[in-house]
Order: structure tokens, then sequence, then C-alpha cells
């Protein structure tokens, strides 16, 4: 079998340590990151996983749930990582062939207890890849805070706060916009180059596009993210990861 990814590898190995060890996912991915050379799509792929995995995991637990024969937390951290992660890019990510992610989670779901975890990961994910978007969720809970939470990947009582506080639309709005994709915004520091030049440095040193942020004057957004803090600019302090807030 072919060798899986390096991204997905990497992000397989930071979801099983916040999951087991309880790690801190940003410090789990950066030793991951710092063990490996991984290309800039790489580490951005590695990095998309985690994240995008972590905020949307109790929806992609309730939509993995149906095509399974067993009750998902009784996997082991491994495993269950692979699921939920191949899981959030047939989902979410549009340009990820079904059969190489399918292929890559099979590959990284040995588990140290599970027996046959890698034949039960295939066969949840092929049944899975095989629904349509609207045909992978099963019937919501009867709860309809709860039915909202789970769609939203969020905690229920947490929804029940904030639709009290703010109204069903408006809750929605603002858990589904917390889960959104963040930009990686970068802050030129105008000692040394203005945004402008620092954009043609990116495009030029990195092959980074970038746009300009919408009210910070000094601002730009990266078409993608990678490791800031690998590029040149950022080594010779030329700008900031920062958010535009």
């Amino acid at each position: 079998m072919k060798a899986p990814s390096p991204a997905r590898a990497v992000a397989v190995r930071v979801l099983e340590r916040v999951a087991s060890d309880q790690a801190f996912a940003d410090l789990a991915l950066d030793v991951e990151l710092t063990r490996r050379v991984l290309s800039d799509r790489d580490v951005a792929l590695a990095t998309e996983l985690v994240y995008g995995t972590l905020r949307w995991q109790r929806y992609l637990d309730w939509v993995l749930a149906p095509h399974a024969r067993r009750k998902l937390d009784a996997l082991d951290a491994r495993p269950l990582a692979a699921l939920r992660m191949t899981a959030y890019q047939l989902v979410f990510l549009d340009r990820v062939p079904a059969f190489a992610a399918v292929n890559d989670a099979v590959s990284l779901a040995h588990g140290r207890k599970t027996t046959g975890a890698p034949e039960f990961v295939n066969a949840v994910l092929r049944s899975f890849a095989r629904r349509g978007t609207r045909e992978r969720e099963p019937a919501p809970p009867a709860d309809p805070v709860d039915a909202l939470a789970v769609r939203c990947s969020f905690p229920t009582w947490l929804a029940a706060r904030w639709i009290g506080r703010y109204g069903h639309d408006e809750a929605e709005a603002l858990m589904r916009a917390m889960n959104e994709r963040p930009p990686v915004t970068l802050r030129a520091n105008t000692l040394k180059r203005d945004r402008d030049a620092l954009a043609d440095r990116l495009r030029i040193e990195e092959q980074i596009g970038s746009r300009p942020t919408s009210y910070a004057p000094e601002g730009l957004v990266a078409e993608h993210g990678g490791r800031p803090d690998a590029w040149r600019a950022f080594i010779e302090g030329h700008f900031a990861v920062q958010d535009e807030a």
C-alpha cells in the first residue's frame, strides 16, 4: 500500500495526541511540523485538517455514527482520529479525492487495542463516501436546541445559552461564523516596508498571493497558511501574524 500523505500523517498524530494526552492542538502541531520537512502545501493541509476536524468534531461524529456497527468512542484514539479527519475532508474540502483520503485513513488507522481497526475504518468511510451531502445527515435529535447544536458542532448548553440571549437565528449565525476557516492575516512592519512591498516579496519569495485587509491599512490576508514563521520576511521582522480585529 502506498505511504499516506505526510500532511494526513501529521494531522492524525496531532489529533491522536489531543484525544489521548489532552495535548494543546497548536503545540502538538508545532512539534510534529518541526520533526518533518513538509512543503508549504502540506503544512497548510495538515493545519487545515487538524483545526477543521476539531471545530466540527461533534458534527462529524453525528454523521459518521449511522455507518458504524460499533460506538465510535469505543475506538482507540488513532483510528478515531483517522475517521474524523477523513470525514472532514469528504464533507468540507472540495478538492480532495475521496479515494485518496480513504486509502490514507486506512493506512493510518492501526490502533493499539482496537482489533481490525483498519478494516472498520475502511468500511465506515466507504459507506460514508457513497452518500450525497444531504443523505449523510441522519435524523436530527428531537430537541430543537440539541439539533441545532449538533449541526453547528457546539455543546448543547452553549447553544441553549446563546439562543436564550440572541434568539435562534442569530445564535445559529454566530455558531456557524465561529466555525468558519479563519484567514491568515499579516501586519506589515511599516518601519521596514509597506504592505504593497511585503505582498510583492511574499509573491516572489514564497509564491504566496495576498490581498489587502478591509480595514487595517498595514494588513494583508495570505491566500494560504503554510508556516508564516518559516518565511524569510517573517524571520527578518517584516511582518507579524495578527488578526485584523
